[in-house]
């Protein structure tokens, strides 16, 4: 099974370059870049929580330049690249993805359970950890204890790709 993210990563800014008063190159305030990143994050995982976010300084703006940023999300930081599209006028235009896939415990956990309900069983208890969220690279495992009246058995969870799709084995 594959468990993905609420919603795409993908994000187009306007109007966060301008012409500096003393130079022709164009420029963006990493504080309000910052926050657009955080506003993403906020919005593919409304369940968990966003407090902070900051995005490298002085990074040239061109085309296809990444500018590297981190948000905070339940403790818990989450790197994002920032990729220039477009550079027109006075407006740079951007896609916000994740460097890394980033995964809600509770979201695995609660399609380990589904998975067995739909096996035909059921009140099996999932501890996936204590965090709320892990931040993985693609092609990494890791493990879920999976309990039931007594016996144990784990699940082994593998991230798929950046968007934080995921396949377990029993």
């Amino acid at each position: 099974m594959t468990l993905t993210r609420a919603a795409s990563a993908t994000l187009t800014l306007v109007a966060l370059a301008a012409v500096a008063a003393c130079s022709t190159e164009p420029t963006y305030d990493a504080g309000e870049l910052a926050a657009k990143v955080v506003a993403e994050q906020e919005e593919v995982t409304p369940d968990l929580e966003v407090v902070e976010g900051s995005c490298e300084e002085d990074v040239p703006l061109e085309v296809d330049e990444v500018i590297g940023c981190t948000v905070l999300i339940d403790g818990v930081e989450a790197p994002y690249d920032v990729t220039v599209t477009a550079l027109e006028d006075e407006t740079a235009r951007y896609e916000i993805s994740p460097a890394r896939a980033i995964i809600s415990v509770q979201a695995v956990v609660d399609a380990l359970q589904a998975e067995l309900e739909g096996q035909g069983v059921s009140g099996v208890e999932v501890d996936c950890g204590a965090d709320a969220v892990r931040v993985e690279d693609p092609d990494t495992s890791f493990t879920c204890g999976l309990s039931l009246g007594g016996q144990t058995r784990e699940a082994t969870v593998t991230v798929q790709d950046l968007q934080g799709n995921v396949r377990y084995e029993f």
